[in-house]
């Protein structure tokens, strides 16, 4: 299985899955310590009348009886999950808004379709262009392009711009403009929501990976061939617009994404509907989706004992044949010994 914080795909060699088991241990470890750090902080605030026999936050975490996961196959790498475990991807996809009359009206009249800028609510756009110094970059970039350009921005000051098919906005309505008939491409920094709407919009992607899940995102999106990836340290005027153009102008992106965005509207049931299912289901009857294993201590969980044991039973059986192949030749030779001293006292005998 793929970590969370991982950089490869499902197709790992050797030392990928080293790396990828040590960065699963790691977030292991660290999620366990934000346990303690939060049990502390409950102990201290969340005092109530019987809050002493409140279990602990790693018993509550682990005894459920249903995990409502926002995920989807079609936006990640297929993997094995417990029975009470669901798949909940798309539940936050809403109806796309209407656009404004005038942002309507300027995708409608781009003959050569738009292109979408976004990197998210929680990316500083003055610091991805160190301050504003490479910001000139950006828009090289934009103004080289044939298609419009949406660009959503984030900082102290919006920038000034005197090309007339760039937008530069604060905030754009992003469901309604992948869903629009004229978007080309969608740079985006690979959120997951960001992933999911553009999945489900089927509009291919240029991917600026910045913290976090994002890069393991990004390189689905690489690896299904809908995206291509961009270095944040390494974004000049030149390889952004060679990835957008790349994206927008070869159909087999088109094509992936479109492929892609069937895979995750063949559904059984709308999201919400699987959601209120499964929470009345629990609800009926109670945890019997639930595996003994998470009432399990780690070692038991992936058999670490029984491996122990069977390595210990065959060290120890290879020990014990060695001493008896050892005692066997020892004796074989001593009697050797003694019937060859035997016979020279024989010989030596007047």
């Amino acid at each position: 299985m793929v970590d969370w914080s991982s950089f490869f795909t499902d197709k790992m060699s050797f030392v990928e899955r080293l790396i990828n088991t040590v960065d699963f241990i790691g977030s292991t470890v660290v999620n366990y310590y934000y346990i303690s750090v939060n049990q502390h902080i409950a102990n201290e605030l969340a005092i109530y009348p019987g809050w002493e026999t409140r279990p602990p936050l790693v018993n509550l975490m682990s005894d459920v009886a249903l995990v409502l996961v926002n995920s989807h196959h079609s936006v990640g790498y297929a993997y094995p999950k417990a029975p009470h475990v669901k798949e909940i991807g798309g539940m936050t996809l809403n109806i796309p808004s209407e656009l404004p009359e005038d942002l309507k009206s300027f995708m409608d009249n781009a003959d050569e379709g738009i292109v979408y800028f976004s990197m998210g609510s929680l990316v500083n756009m003055s610091q991805l262009t160190d301050d504003g110094r490479k910001l000139h970059e950006f828009l090289g970039a934009f103004k080289s392009l044939k298609q419009k350009v949406l660009f959503k921005w984030s900082g102290s000051t919006l920038p000034k711009v005197d090309d007339p098919k760039i937008w530069i906005r604060e905030w754009f309505p992003q469901r309604a403009i992948l869903e629009h008939k004229n978007t080309r491409a969608f740079v985006t920094h690979g959120g997951l929501q960001s992933t999911i709407e553009t999945t489900d919009s089927g509009v291919p992607t240029v991917g600026i990976p910045i913290y976090a899940d994002q890069f393991k995102n990004v390189e689905f999106l690489v690896h299904i061939g809908s995206c291509v990836k961009l270095i944040k340290s390494n974004l000049t005027k030149d390889s952004l617009y060679w990835a957008i153009n790349e994206v927008a102008e070869n159909p087999r992106y088109k094509a992936a994404a479109q492929s892609r965005s069937v895979i995750l509207k063949d559904v059984p049931k709308k999201p919400m509907d699987e959601v209120m299912y499964w929470l009345e289901y629990v609800l009926r009857h109670g945890r019997v989706l639930q595996p003994a294993s998470v009432h399990m201590p780690f070692y038991q969980v992936h058999q670490l004992d029984v491996l122990a044991f069977l390595v210990g039973s065959l060290v120890t059986s290879y020990l014990i044949i060695v001493r008896i192949v050892c005692a066997l030749c020892c004796a074989v030779r001593g009697k050797c010994k003694q019937q060859n001293s035997n016979k020279i006292k024989r010989i030596n005998k007047p």
